[in-house]
């Protein structure tokens, strides 16, 4: 789980390589949609999970991808027909169990978990927004170097992960740990205002890519926490919506940032419009 951010770093990696073979951003944007339609005709022969199988009563269909999975892992010591009772159960048991809890129930808690996940929701938004914002800044140092910047930018996020995953099995302040590292790079990449202007352009863009990829590298590592470590705040039967609310809520927020970064634009336009008619 906590890994899984890396295909998001590859995908960057690999983003100006397909950006190189089309001149257009109409093409990259229609070829790096392609797998989208590819994964609508695949996802067919993907198996559905057992369990959501056995809790609409599919004990035929998950006993056949249990089965499978045995004989693909060498795991034949069992017997056919104990498994077919074993799954009759589960499936009776999660029939009659309680109904699983929904997004607004784990918000129906202690006013301390309340306030940790409250915070933990606002800190995975603003850790997106800044993973977005630091990849588009790669813009700002240059379009000369912009490949091989993008490509740095990937780069820092695949040691992110790794940082990330280090921290989970190593220490159990991993809270600490990555709010500590993201202070120090943030002082690092702001101390970069310092730079005098007798600097030469190239040494420049270096010193500026070299100063954001340390606090885009804490950045990926924070989002990595977030993704596995999240759920920690709540019991275990809630544990499963706990991602889910945490996901929905960054996105959402990801995607009303460019609105409102737009309204201010066209509020400055509209304002220096009224203000060359009075002039």
């Amino acid at each position: 789980m906590c890994l899984f951010d890396q295909f998001w770093a590859i995908g960057v990696i690999l983003l100006p390589g397909v950006g190189s073979w089309w001149s257009r951003w109409s093409l990259v944007y229609f070829f790096i949609t392609i797998p989208t339609f590819l994964l609508m005709v695949l996802h067919q022969w993907v198996p559905d999970s057992p369990r959501w199988l056995l809790k609409h009563g599919k004990i035929d269909e998950a006993k056949k991808i249990l089965l499978e999975a045995a004989k693909f892992n060498r795991k034949e010591n069992f017997s056919e027909d104990e498994l077919e009772k074993d799954l009759q159960a589960m499936a009776k048991a999660m029939k009659n169990g309680p109904a699983e809890p929904s997004v607004l129930d784990i918000w129906k808690d202690s006013f301390d978990v309340k306030i940790k996940l409250f915070v933990s929701h606002l800190g995975w938004s603003v850790y997106l927004m800044l993973y977005f914002g630091l990849l588009l800044h790669v813009r700002a140092m240059g379009r000369n170097y912009l490949e091989v910047n993008t490509v740095i930018a990937g780069i820092s996020e695949l040691i992110g992960t790794f940082i990330a995953l280090y921290l989970i099995l190593h220490t159990s302040k991993k809270w600490f740990w990555t709010s500590f590292l993201n202070i120090i790079t943030s002082i690092i990449a702001f101390s970069a205002i310092f730079v005098p202007d007798s600097v030469p352009p190239f040494q420049r863009m270096v010193i500026y890519m070299a100063t954001s990829m340390l606090e885009k590298m804490t950045v990926s590592t924070s989002l990595s926490i977030f993704i596995t470590s999240n759920t920690e705040i709540v019991s275990k039967e809630k544990k499963k919506v706990c991602n889910y609310s945490g996901v929905t809520c960054s996105r959402t927020l990801v995607m009303i940032a460019p609105f409102i970064g737009y309204c201010s634009i066209f509020g400055q336009l509209g304002e220096l419009r009224f203000t060359m008619n009075d002039n």
